[in-house]
């Protein structure tokens, strides 16, 4: 088995073959066509990757951000039309939708003093099917 890297200033494609515990030849057999001296002039920024390589890299580390990462970053068309998806845990998503909740219901309070109205306002937060649904309901005047 090969030795772990101590390189610090590892690109994408390097850490994330190196966060799987992958060596080189690893993840080459893991691919049809990016060889293991393709995959070590890509980490090492000597070569540009192809979208075909990054392709295959995605499916080999199961993680299809590295597309989104590419056609952000490398791809001169989606440099200027893509915008980089950052992953986020559903923990995270959920933190931040409560903290958005939270808001609206200080917003809500604070329009109550203001405009009676807006407490026939009722929000519901769901997870369904891998998605988070939020939905705002209207009561009756």
């Amino acid at each position: 088995m090969g030795k772990k890297s101590t390189k610090t200033d590892k690109n994408i494609y390097f850490q994330i073959r190196d966060e799987l515990n992958l060596t080189r030849a690893q993840a080459a057999d893991l691919m049809e066509t990016v060889s293991e001296s393709r995959l070590e002039k890509i980490e090492y920024g000597d070569t540009d990757p192809q979208a075909e390589d990054i392709l295959e890299m995605a499916q080999a580390y199961r993680r299809p951000d590295l597309i989104n990462y590419y056609c952000a970053h490398e791809c001169a068309i989606g440099r200027q039309s893509i915008p980089e998806v950052k992953l986020h845990s559903l923990s995270e998503i959920t933190l931040k939708t409560l903290d958005s909740l939270n808001d609206l219901e200080k917003k809500k309070a604070r329009a109550f003093l203001h405009e009676p109205v807006m407490s026939n306002v009722r929000l519901q937060l769901e997870y369904r099917h891998g998605a988070l649904k939020l939905s705002c309901r209207f009561g009756q005047l």
